[in-house]
């Protein structure tokens, strides 16, 4: 029984949404965010088979269907097709993770 259910989900295609039907939804989304939603320490990390990379400061990242919406403070989302995408994944950084502007003054006399 198990394994039927199983197949019959694997076997479940999903549905395929156009670019305008995400950007459509994503702006949506977009439209009900907060500036308290966005954490000044989280970073999302895409890159794609056409070797664009970028770190994404403010950021989180929601898989939408067939895409991947990143929204970010300051910024309208980002979309990107899912057979596009070779990475993608969120950090968050604590304030130990960076260097004391002191020590970087220090450094740079």
């Amino acid at each position: 029984m198990r394994a039927r259910a199983v197949r019959a989900m694997k076997a479940k295609k999903r549905v395929k949404k156009t670019y305008k039907q995400a950007q459509e939804a994503a702006e949506k989304y977009n439209g009900q965010l907060l500036a308290t939603d966005f954490c000044y320490h989280d970073y999302v990390y895409v890159a794609t088979d056409e070797r664009f990379m970028a770190w994404i400061p403010s950021a989180f990242a929601v898989e939408w269907h067939d895409w991947f919406m990143i929204f970010a403070e300051h910024h309208n989302p980002f979309l990107f097709h899912e057979n596009d995408v070779t990475a993608i994944f969120g950090l968050t950084m604590d304030m130990g993770d960076f260097p004391k502007l002191d020590n970087l003054v220090s450094e740079l006399k």
